[in-house]
């Protein structure tokens, strides 16, 4: 019987890894997002916490991507070579963790070095993971302060395009739009002010629940 590292047991663990493997199937496979999130996420044995968890650190990725590779290029003097395997997704989803999803430091920089130590391509280059990401702790988001955000997260074809057909200031708006983490609405069919306390939701004038991400709920 094969032993199970106490690693596999950590504090959302389980979610982190389920979100690099959606992102590799997508930026290395290029896989659509749909297929990938329900093959390694949504068919897992992962709790609903864990779940949620997953689905935040990818999307985060993904809407914030130029924002995140513009900080990470901030403290490495060159790109990670390609033998360092997931290295780069691992700094990504370490920094929208950081900066986007509000989970403690101590937390992600943990997690991060322990997921690249068991990759064989990625544990050369744990070191220099785990030094990253301590710099992104104290300086990223005052870095994150001076980036255009919506002109960074769209390629640059995507956005001369809306630039040229909306102007500059609805582009921005839109991709604004792309950034945003949508509400979850919710129907209930009684008890619903009980239903809005448990789940911290804003009831709406139509009786439905709507409920934001909280990063406090994180199974960090």
């Amino acid at each position: 019987m094969n032993k199970k590292s106490p690693l596999d047991d950590a504090k959302g663990l389980g979610a982190r890894n389920a979100a690099l493997q959606v992102l590799q199937a997508v930026f290395f496979s290029e896989r659509p997002l749909y297929d990938a999130q329900e093959k390694f996420i949504s068919k897992s044995k992962l709790d609903p916490r864990d779940i949620a968890f997953s689905r935040a650190i990818v999307m985060a990725v993904l809407r914030h991507l130029g924002e995140i590779d513009t900080i990470i290029s901030n403290f490495l003097r060159q790109p990670l070579p390609v033998r360092s395997g997931p290295a780069e997704l691992i700094l990504r989803m370490a920094c929208a963790e950081l900066l986007f999803l509000e989970v403690p430091p101590h937390a992600t920089v943990s997690s991060v070095v322990s997921m690249a130590d068991k990759d064989h391509r990625a544990k050369h280059f744990k070191g220099l993971i785990n030094a990253v990401c301590r710099r992104m702790a104290a300086e990223g988001k005052a870095l994150l302060q001076a980036l255009d955000g919506p002109s960074l997260n769209l390629p640059p074809w995507a956005w001369q395009m809306l630039v040229n057909a909306y102007g500059e200031d609805q582009a921005r708006a839109i991709s604004l739009a792309h950034m945003t983490e949508p509400p979850l609405d919710l129907s209930v069919l009684a008890e619903i002010e009980t239903w809005a306390e448990k789940l911290e939701a804003t009831i709406l004038p139509t009786r439905s629940l709507r409920s934001f991400a909280r990063s406090s709920a994180w199974p960090i």
